[in-house]
């Protein structure tokens, strides 16, 4: 599996994951919806109205894509150019500062740096850690994304 390929594969899942969770709630609040009626407390005045500012939402939605987008694309770049400078005997990026790149949200550029360029994949620190990092923030980025899509364009 070449890196496009599996770039295509893990953005096919993440539209999705996110179009699925988006449509639960979508569910959840037609439910809510639903049950809210004039005789009962079902729900608190203003709990139908915690997201309804659908501008800011929409804000909020495209500045953690682009974050999202930004960290990997940054941390790719990253696990390359270490490549690069172990190739040539220069001064390397630490793998500290690698690790930290990947935590804050750059599990998938990291992963994609690592097999692409093949670099630190005999590391287990790299190996195990970056997978699992990229598991997490895939499901993280996938709700939150699904839910301020939902709040944003429904």
């Amino acid at each position: 599996m070449t890196i496009d390929e599996f770039g295509r594969a893990f953005l096919e899942l993440i539209i999705s994951v996110g179009t699925g969770i988006a449509g639960v709630f979508r569910f959840a609040g037609d439910i809510l919806i639903d049950r809210a009626s004039p005789s009962g407390p079902a729900l608190p005045s203003n709990s139908l109205k915690l997201f309804s500012n659908v501008t800011i939402n929409r804000i909020v939605f495209f500045l953690l894509a682009a974050y999202i987008l930004f960290i990997n694309i940054f941390t790719f770049i990253s696990f390359a150019t270490d490549k690069s400078k172990a190739k040539r005997k220069e001064i390397r990026i630490s793998e500290k500062r690698l690790m930290l790149l990947c935590v804050i949200g750059g599990a998938a550029g990291g992963l994609l740096g690592m097999r692409g360029c093949r670099h630190k994949t005999q590391k287990r620190r790299f190996s195990i850690g970056v997978p699992v990092l990229m598991i997490i923030q895939a499901a993280l980025y996938c709700f939150a994304l699904g839910f301020l899509g939902f709040w944003a364009f429904f």
